[in-house]
């Protein structure tokens, strides 16, 4: 996969965001329009998700730019498939549809496609983290695209199979998915490895910026994993200080691994 190519895919991906960011204000103000005191109530639950998603897309945004215009020219794997994973956040902003589709009167099944929209981003943001740590090891350049393509797929069909219970919905803004307790477990999983792998790839290369990356992946995956299941303001606030400061980390190490390699 060329350069040229994945700016494209990068560039796709903002427009992606966008998108969101341009369809939240719409569900927020027709919520606002059904039930105005519960979204000026920040004891609400509603408010506090508002606040959330919106900080969310400011920070997907502002993340991929950034690492953009840092690493244009620059073929780095790592930092494509960590944009990717950054990409895949802005599917959260779905909850606020959901939120929306919850309160009108429409059929449940509408929920379950928004529901899987936001599982589908979900898996795949893990899947391109943990496709950013696999090409930190070595893995051939050459393999980008079927990495990329069998990552876009597996979560595809995952979200598109998993069983989902139309009666209820979790803390977290989205209907309960069948097999939760083991996919949390599969996840936990493939996030251990991609860090284990950027340690792996430190004592391989002998470069220890590889060891700080690997700290800014954790920070990453904790305030991901936290922003995702606990809307409270004091989980927001912690989860993008480590969002914030583990992309940092990620995007400067890794600027510096390429400009010394």
């Amino acid at each position: 996969m060329t350069i040229a190519v994945r700016n494209r895919i990068i560039n796709s991906g903002t427009a992606l965001i966008a998108l969101f960011a341009l369809s939240f204000p719409v569900a927020l103000a027709l919520l606002f329009r059904m039930a105005p005191i519960q979204i000026l109530r920040f004891d609400s639950e509603i408010a506090p998700l508002a606040l959330a998603l919106f900080c969310e897309l400011l920070f997907c945004a502002s993340t991929i730019v950034i690492l953009y215009f840092s690493f244009r020219k620059t073929a780095s794997a790592e930092i494509f498939f960590f944009i990717l994973f950054v990409v895949s956040m802005s599917f959260d902003s779905l909850k606020m549809v959901h939120v929306l589709l919850d309160a009108a009167p429409v059929a449940p099944y509408f929920g379950t496609i928004v529901t899987r929209a936001i599982y589908f981003g979900r898996f795949f943001g893990v899947l391109s983290l943990f496709s950013c740590g696999l090409f930190s090891t070595g893995l051939p350049y050459e393999r980008l695209e079927v990495v990329f393509v069998a990552g876009m797929l597996l979560s595809l069909t995952l979200a598109s199979t998993i069983p989902i219970d139309m009666t209820r919905s979790d803390p977290w803004f989205a209907m309960p998915i069948g097999f939760a307790r083991e996919i949390r477990i599969v996840t936990g999983l493939l996030y251990g490895i991609t860090v284990v792998n950027f340690i792996f790839a430190a004592h391989h290369s002998g470069n220890r910026n590889y060891l700080l990356v690997a700290a800014g992946v954790a920070l990453v995956i904790g305030g991901r994993e936290t922003l995702f299941y606990r809307l409270d303001v004091l989980s927001i606030t912690i989860s993008f200080v480590l969002l914030v400061t583990g992309s940092t980390i990620v995007g400067e190490r890794t600027h510096e691994i390429y400009l010394w390699s």
